[in-house]
């Protein structure tokens, strides 16, 4: 007989699949991090190409954030009830939070969430920063 799933336990699994399919994304700021390497080996520094990798690394921190929190509130969804503090007790014995926070699991679900439109929008910054350079540079050497 197939248990029936907790409100809780679909909010962890929605949210670790929504954070999971951002993984082509993530893929593809590496990719535009190598394009810009390699332009800037037949380019002048320019402070929009260091401005897409200072993004580009911001981005691969909230990448790895993304790719954490999707597995953990995969292990949230397996219990609900008792797994957020024996989360909170791991995370504090492996150096990753100090204190314990009361959240509730929407409040995580919701956090993770706000990590991934970070992760968006470090992209999009990236890929503009990105284009301003290469249009930049296009447009002197046209001159």
């Amino acid at each position: 007989m197939m248990q029936a799933t907790t409100h809780a336990e679909f909010a962890c699994r929605a949210a670790a699949a929504s954070l999971r399919a951002l993984r082509p994304l993530m893929a593809a700021s590496q990719a535009v991090a190598i394009v810009a390497g390699v332009w800037l080996l037949n380019a002048r520094t320019s402070i929009c190409l260091v401005a897409s990798f200072t993004v580009w690394a911001a981005g691969l921190y909230l990448a790895v954030r993304v790719y954490l929190d999707a597995e953990l509130l995969e292990l949230l969804a397996a219990d609900p009830e008792s797994h957020p503090d024996k989360l909170d007790q791991f995370l504090i014995q492996a150096g990753l939070r100090r204190q314990p926070v009361k959240r509730s699991i929407e409040g995580r679900c919701h956090g993770s969430l706000l990590l991934a439109k970070g992760l968006v929008v470090a992209f999009v910054a990236q890929v503009a920063f990105m284009v301003a350079f290469m249009a930049a540079e296009v447009a002197r050497s046209t001159r």
